[in-house]
């Protein structure tokens, strides 16, 4: 099966275009079939590119007499990295005026994006510190119990749901389990209250407040099984759905956390997810470190 790849970042250094064989600086050949194929851009139109495996390909037929002489014509083409040194096969992209290799670019994208998010995490203080000087703020945690499958494979509706809520000053709000299915449902937890006392007591805790939760999902999971159930809660829920600000930067909770937390991937350089706080009590001590600009494990 051919391997496809949504961009040029993705594809791993043992797999090239023709192209790229073609004016490596010693040039190679592909032999047999594409092995995989990445999606590009020519010209402003999207275009698929074949890519091969560079240890299947060939040599060309040009002898070294042949490519010295070719060598000596290329004036533009640069292959030696002007960060570290290397002699690359491939010719190299040069940017802002610099030729570099494609670790050495790796390297540098990596450091700015290390820089924006130590000025990111400024913004999420003052960004925390608003929230937590709400006095309506309930910061809310949704644990969904899944109802499992059936015989045949068919996914059971949610079976239960437990609430955990706090205060902005981490004073406890609500601590319910909902029954989200019938009495005798699969993986219904004991004790768990029916779905319009659960709905009862979160009014009562949760009416006329400001809800913060990881991701807008998260309640609508629940909300959404409460209404078909007719039993409707209604949240006034905020600064949980995905979605990009002015700055390209996502907004919601779980992508603040994460862009505060600054953990990026060794292998790939993007930045990591940050671990679930898990209720409503730990999200709300991140968010006091946020406002903090402390660095502590939660």
């Amino acid at each position: 099966m051919t391997v496809f790849y949504a961009g040029w970042e993705q594809v791993p250094w043992f797999m090239a275009s023709r192209t790229q064989l073609r004016t490596a600086d010693l040039p190679r050949e592909p032999v047999g079939p594409a092995g995989a194929q990445v999606r590009a851009y020519h010209r402003g139109r999207r275009a698929v590119v074949a890519l091969y495996r560079v240890e299947s390909s060939r040599p060309t037929a040009a002898s070294a007499r042949q490519l010295e002489a070719a060598a000596d014509r290329r004036t533009r083409e640069t292959r030696v990295c002007g960060g570290c040194g290397a002699r690359c096969d491939r010719p190299l992209v040069a940017r802002d005026g610099q030729a570099l290799c494609p670790m050495c670019w790796r390297m540098r994208d990596i450091a700015a994006l290390q820089a924006s998010l130590s000025e990111r995490r400024e913004q999420l203080a003052v960004w925390a510190q608003g929230l937590l000087n709400d006095q309506r703020l309930a910061v809310v945690w949704v644990e969904a119990v899944e109802g499992g499958r059936t015989a045949s494979g068919r996914a059971r509706p949610l079976a239960a749901a437990r609430v955990t809520a706090v205060d902005a000053a981490g004073k406890g709000l609500a601590d319910v389990v909902v029954r989200c299915a019938g009495v005798r449902g699969s993986g219904v937890p004991e004790g768990a209250c029916a779905p319009s006392e659960g709905v009862a007591v979160l009014r009562r805790a949760l009416g006329g407040r400001r809800v913060l939760a990881w991701t807008e999902a998260q309640v609508l999971t629940l909300t959404g099984r409460l209404e078909a159930l007719g039993c409707p809660l209604r949240l006034s829920v905020v600064s949980s759905r995905p979605g990009a600000d002015w700055d390209g930067w996502q907004t919601s909770v779980r992508d603040r956390v994460a862009q505060w937390r600054g953990q990026l991937d060794p292998a790939s350089g993007l930045l990591l997810p940050a671990w679930e706080p898990g209720r409503a009590d730990r999200l709300r001590l991140v968010l006091a470190r946020m406002a903090q600009g402390t660095g502590h494990g939660g």
